[in-house]
């Protein structure tokens, strides 16, 4: 009996050692994964808020200048932030503020009305994407 146990703790062993390789490589592609995830819920957040900044900026400064042309693109927030004032009929601007971050950029494109003292938007559309 002995001889034919003879290597079988050797196999027990490579077999344990296999398992347990097997199962840190899954624990760490998981890890990767949930990285990955949060990198990118990091950046659209970022990119979000960014455009958001832009558009909040730009619509402070045409409430006090009803003729003002826009943001000029600047570092802010670990990213940059710029828009554009287009004026329209009827007292109305085009508005598109960006948030740039990590080579993505978001765009906020608004039509906002300006006919009284505190500006409002009329409508908007969000977008997103690489640069």
């Amino acid at each position: 009996m002995v001889k034919e146990e003879r290597g079988s703790a050797l196999l027990v062993a490579l077999v344990t050692v296999l398992v347990v390789t097997m199962s840190m490589l899954l624990v760490a592609s998981f890890i990767d994964v949930r990285k990955l995830s949060f990198e990118i819920e990091e950046r659209n957040v970022t990119i979000s808020a960014l455009a958001d900044a832009a558009m909040a900026e730009t619509l402070a400064n045409l409430s006090k200048e009803k003729y003002f042309k826009g943001v000029v693109e600047r570092d802010f927030g670990g990213g940059s932030i710029s828009s554009t004032v287009t004026i329209e009929k009827n007292d109305h601007r085009r508005v598109v503020a960006v948030g740039k971050f990590k080579r993505w950029t978001a765009s906020i494109d608004a039509k906002v009305s300006v006919q009284t003292t505190q500006p409002f938007v009329v409508k908007w559309s969000y977008h997103q994407g690489p640069n």
